[in-house]
Parts: C-alpha cells; structure tokens; sequence
C-alpha cells in the first residue's frame, strides 16, 4: 500500500508542479496520467470538495503518509493532465452520406513546395 500511495503523490506532484513548456524526461505513461484524472474528477468538479489518502505503519519505524488533493489541486492536475496527453488521436471509421471538399493547392499563387492539402468534412 506505500507503494501505490508513494506512486500516487509522485504522480500529483509531478501534475501540479510541471511547467507544461518545458520538454523534460519522465517515466509517466499515458494510461497513468488518464486513471489519474479519472480518480480525480469528482474532487475537481465540486469546489468544497478534498480526497485524503492516508496510510499508518505499525511496525517500528512507525510511519504516515498523508496526501490532501482540495479541488483546486485536483483541477490544476486534470489541467496538466490534459496538457501532457495533448489532443485526443482521431478515430478511424468509414463515412457515408458525407459531403467532402477538395482542394487543389497546385497552381495556387497561395501555396509553396511541400504545402499539402485539406480535406474538410462538411
């Protein structure tokens, strides 16, 4: 049970105390960093909110490990968290009945070598 609360306060302090534009190394997967902001949710949502993880060793030496998350640590994790995930990968899937626009950027006075086009769904 330290393990996992040690992970956790690991992962909440690394969520409230990243500089989101600064490139730095971590062993943070996508998978945690989205159970994170699940778990923490509720406590975000509501304002008067706060989880408390608390866990007391009784063998010598005896120890505690208390994390307080109030709601506006919780909304400033889920924030990061948003930021470190990035935007959400598009889904595969197959469209019918959908009108598609083309655009030909060859020959345009607009474009350049290596400019590629777009294809709007509308």
């Amino acid at each position: 049970m330290a393990g996992f609360l040690g992970n956790l306060n690991d992962l909440i302090t690394f969520f409230t105390l990243r500089d989101i534009k600064t490139v730095e190394e971590t062993n943070v997967t996508r998978a945690e960093a989205e159970r994170l902001s699940r778990a923490l949710e509720p406590i975000a949502k509501d304002a008067n909110a706060k989880i408390t993880f608390e866990i007391h060793g009784n063998t010598a030496p005896v120890t505690v490990n208390n994390i307080v998350v109030t709601s506006e640590r919780a909304n400033a994790v889920q924030n990061n968290v948003r930021r470190f995930l990035g935007p959400a990968i598009p889904q595969n899937g197959r469209f019918s009945s959908e009108v598609m626009y083309l655009q030909q950027i060859r020959g345009d006075a607009n474009t350049s070598v290596g400019d590629r086009g777009v294809m709007s769904y509308g």
